[in-house]
């Protein structure tokens, strides 16, 4: 296990995150332990004990100096350094407010100990989210949050629900379009409206209909609109023919692998042609497409995360986001203690890949138990990134999120702060406290907006 014996939380937690992402194996079997006593900062290792001296040393620093310290020991390749947290462009983007470049990009490597390959993906994604961010201040988005699947895939840890309860679909539907009425808006457009799960096409055409129908009355037509469809049997004529009639111009379709067997494993319903067949079909709509996929799943190799990757670049989608597998707390593979120890595929082959493809890197982020100290980053061709996707992980617009778990984020520009407000999880208590629900954001909405 790994313990951590220090007063300060944030410095606890800081280095808590540091440990699990580079020593991944001791967060359940051997133990290691992170003590600090009159600015004496003791790691303990194997029975043996490294000291460090913190005092005058800012959280980055101790960090810096922990993984410089147990460096031979380390169970992951450094990648990402000491930024820990899901938004290592963030920080980059900062640096650029008062250095160019080069200089950033020097000091991710020598302050925050950025690989070389990172720190080039990093300043690739940076360049190209700029020209979507410049468009974004005093702008809001929209999250919808349909909670619906046909089946839960064991790598998920979100409060998804099985489809197979129409009246609790129909239910849900009736108090997400209370909430998304209560804060309707027609003076300003959006920047972006996301309708996102779950899966939002698989609680059938009426339903989506109905909140498509809100939204379009609640609020002018957004610059960009995208709706997830990303289980190929909930995607058919019907479905597509209704989401292009009110002004949707974005879709995913997620194969997550084109390999049936893995498929299988994981809990989908589906095959690699059932991917291959619905996209074809979105061809006669005129959609972008994005297409996931997970680096990581259960039993893959390398020839077959290679051969997922091929089969997706021959379509040619607008935008593919290549994801590394997270082992969540709540997902069937945390429960099954899952962990791929031997997976030989570099995030520098991938990126390789996807540069001949002519594809360019718009966004990226990260997240807590990622294999590999990896990343998941959004690709692009032919000039079609995703507003929502970029702004939502900089932070750099308020976005209105309605639904059960939908987080709603309101800045202040002047103030360079933010406040986030998180919708209740679990459907009955987000159906029965909705008027709670909208009071409470009201406030903040009239606070920062």
């Amino acid at each position: 296990m790994i313990k951590i014996n220090i007063k300060d939380q944030d410095l606890s937690h800081e280095i808590f995150e540091l440990l699990r992402i580079y020593f991944p194996s001791r967060e359940k079997e051997k133990d290691i332990s992170a003590n600090l006593e009159k600015n004496i900062l003791t790691i303990e290792l194997d029975n043996k004990k490294y000291k460090i001296n913190i005092e005058n040393l800012d959280k980055n620093k101790v960090k810096k100096e922990i993984l410089l310290i147990l460096k031979e020991k380390l169970e992951n390749k450094i990648n990402f350094g000491t930024l820990t947290g899901m938004r290592p462009t963030k920080k980059f983007l900062k640096l650029l407010e008062n250095f160019d470049f080069d200089e950033a990009k020097k000091i991710l490597k020598e302050d925050y100990l950025l690989s070389d390959e990172a720190i080039e993906m990093i300043s690739m994604v940076g360049k190209n989210e700029m020209e979507i961010l410049k468009e974004g201040k005093n702008k809001f988005s929209i999250y919808v949050h349909i909670p619906f699947c046909p089946s839960i895939c064991k790598y998920c840890s979100f409060k998804t629900l099985v489809n197979k309860n129409n009246e609790l679909i129909k239910n849900y539907v009736k108090f997400l379009i209370k909430e998304i009425k209560a804060f309707s808006n027609k003076k300003e457009r959006p920047h972006s409206i996301y309708i996102g799960g779950g899966t939002p096409s698989a609680i059938g055409k009426e339903n989506l209909k109905l909140i498509l129908e809100v939204l379009k009355e609640s609020f002018l037509e957004p610059y960009e609109f995208t709706v997830e469809c990303g289980r190929p049997e909930t995607i058919d004529d019907e479905i597509l023919r209704t989401l292009k009639d009110f002004g949707v111009n974005r879709i995913s379709i997620n194969p997550q692998t084109m390999n049936d067997e893995t498929l299988k494993n994981i809990g989908r319903n589906h095959t690699s042609q059932d991917i291959i067949k619905a996209y074809e079909l979105t061809k006669n709509y005129n959609f972008i497409v994005n297409m996931d996929l997970i680096i990581g799943l259960p039993f893959e190799s390398h020839e077959m995360i290679i051969n997922s990757l091929n089969k997706v670049l021959e379509l040619k989608p607008q935008n593919i986001t290549i994801h590394t597998l997270a082992l969540k707390r709540g997902s069937e593979l945390m429960k099954e203690e899952f962990f791929e120890k031997n997976l030989n595929i570099t995030f520098d082959e991938i990126g390789n890949i996807m540069l001949k493809n002519f594809y360019k890197p718009y966004y990226m982020y990260r997240q807590k138990r990622i294999l590999m100290d990896g990343q998941n980053i959004g690709w692009t061709l032919g000039g079609f990134p995703s507003i929502y996707n970029v702004v939502m992980i900089e932070e750099k617009e308020s976005i209105l999120g309605f639904g059960m778990c939908a987080s709603s984020k309101f800045l202040n520009f002047e103030e360079d702060r933010f406040e986030k407000f998180i919708n209740f999880k679990d459907i009955k208590e987000y159906m029965t406290r909705i008027d709670e629900i909208i009071e409470k954001k009201k406030i903040l909405q009239k606070n920062f907006l």
